[in-house]
C-alpha cells in the first residue's frame, strides 16, 4: 500500500510539474505576441541575407467588411529592438489623435544578437563603420528595401505609397539619411535618430550623391535629425554643426523640396534617447498642417538647437 501511495504522489508531482511547464510556456508565448501582427521571411537577391519581417495592421474597427483604407506604412529598421515600442507608440499617438494609424513594418535577422550586430553594422552603412568587421552594405540594403520588400508589402496591405517614412536609430539612422539622399521622395518622411555619422557618408553628400537620379518634381519630404547632447550622447552619432551643415547644403544643391527639423535632447544617453527622438520626431513628420514646417538651427558652441523666428 505504501509503495502505492509512494507511486501516486510521484505520479501527481510529475503531471504537477509538466502542467507548470505547459502553462509557463502559454503565458510566455502570449507575452512575446503583439496583436494584429504578421511574421515573415524573405530572403533578398540584392544582399542575399534572410530577414525578419513583422508587419503591424492597426484595427479597422467593428464593422471588419468596410473597405481597407490605404494607410502610412514607417519601415522600422532594427526592428529587434524597436518594433515592439514604436508599436505601442504610435498605436498612443494614434489614439491622441497627434498622428494617423500606420503600419509598421520591422526588419531584422532570425539570428541571435551577436549575428545581428554583425549584419547590421554590413547592411546599415554607407562606408566605414565603428567597429571592425564588415561595413558598407547600404547601397545593397536600400535595393532591397525599396525593389523587394516594399512592392511586397504593398501587394499584400492596404499601404499608401505616397506616405512612407523610415526610421532608424544608430547605424540605422546613419542608414535613413543615406536613404533620403539616395532615393529622393521614395520615403516621404524619414527620422534618422542618433545616426552614426563617418566620413564615407560626408564626402558623398558633398559631391551631392553620385549616381542619384532625382524625380522631377520629387514628392515633398521631411526629414528629422535628432540626438541626444554632448558628452552624453556617442560622440560619432551625436548631432553636430556638420551633420546640420551637410544635410542643409545636401538639401539646398540637390532640389529634394524636404522640410528639416533638427532637435538635441540633453540628459538621455545614446539607446535611451530613442525613445524619446521617436515620441516627438513621428508626429511631426505626419504632420499635414499648413505652415508647420519645423525648422531649427544650430548654436555655434552653445551646444543646443533654438527655432528659428
Amino acid at each position: 500500500m505504501m509503495k502505492t501511495n509512494l507511486i501516486l504522489a510521484l505520479g501527481r508531482l510529475i503531471m504537477a510539474s509538466v502542467l507548470g511547464l505547459l502553462l509557463a510556456s502559454t503565458v510566455q508565448a502570449e507575452l512575446a505576441v503583439i496583436p494584429d501582427t504578421e511574421v515573415s521571411t524573405l530572403v533578398s537577391q540584392a544582399t542575399g541575407e534572410t530577414y525578419r519581417i513583422t508587419v503591424y495592421v492597426p484595427p479597422t474597427g467593428p464593422d471588419a467588411s468596410a473597405p481597407r483604407v490605404a494607410l502610412p506604412t514607417i519601415y522600422v529598421l532594427d526592428g529587434l529592438w524597436h518594433f515592439a515600442r514604436t508599436q505601442a507608440l504610435c498605436s498612443g499617438l494614434a489614439f491622441d489623435k497627434d498622428m494617423p494609424p500606420a503600419i509598421l513594418v520591422a526588419v531584422d535577422y532570425p539570428v541571435a544578437v551577436p549575428e545581428v550586430l554583425k549584419k547590421r553594422q554590413l547592411d546599415l552603412t554607407y562606408g566605414t563603420a565603428a567597429e571592425p568587421g564588415p561595413a558598407g552594405g547600404a547601397p545593397a540594403f536600400l535595393r532591397f528595401l525599396a525593389e523587394e520588400l516594399t512592392p511586397w508589402i504593398e501587394a499584400r496591405y492596404p499601404s499608401d505609397p505616397a506616405a512612407r517614412a523610415l526610421a532608424g536609430h544608430s547605424y540605422a539612422g546613419h542608414f535613413a539619411l543615406y536613404a533620403w539622399a539616395a532615393r529622393p521622395g521614395f520615403y516621404t518622411r524619414v527620422l534618422a535618430a542618433s545616426p552614426y555619422w563617418n566620413p564615407s557618408l560626408r564626402a558623398w553628400l558633398e559631391k551631392d550623391a553620385p549616381g542619384v537620379s532625382r524625380p522631377t518634381p520629387a514628392p515633398r519630404t521631411r526629414l528629422d535629425v535628432s540626438s541626444g547632447a554632448p558628452g552624453v550622447e556617442y560622440a560619432d552619432c551625436t548631432l553636430s554643426a556638420e551633420v546640420v551643415d551637410s544635410v542643409r547644403a545636401f538639401e539646398r544643391r540637390g532640389g529634394v523640396g524636404t522640410d528639416l527639423r533638427f532637435a538635441m535632447y540633453p540628459d538621455l544617453k545614446h539607446a535611451a534617447v530613442a525613445h524619446t527622438i521617436y515620441a516627438h520626431g513621428l508626429p511631426w513628420l505626419f504632420s499635414e498642417q499648413p505652415g508647420r514646417t519645423e525648422r531649427l538651427s544650430w548654436q555655434s558652441g552653445l551646444g543646443d538647437l533654438a527655432p528659428l523666428k
